[in-house]
């Protein structure tokens, strides 16, 4: 039951970070969860093709992406 509230508290921990550390606004945060919400639209929720996406497009490596809290 908790799975349903993963994808909200990630996004807002994401929206969060982004108005304190980078000082963006709503209107661009908006913008930035309609862009996640599209992506979420094509990929169909498939996390290998997530991971496939981020390391084509940004290099990155999924697994580099979230460090445990100390």
């Amino acid at each position: 039951q908790q799975k349903k509230w993963v994808g909200p508290a990630i996004m807002a921990g994401i929206c969060l970070s982004l108005h304190r550390d980078e000082k963006w606004g709503a209107q661009r945060i908006f913008e930035f969860i309609e862009h996640v919400q599209t992506l979420i639209q094509e990929t169909g929720q498939d996390t290998k093709r997530y991971e496939t996406m981020l390391t084509e497009v940004t290099g990155i490596k999924m697994n580099r992406l979230w460090k445990e809290p100390a």
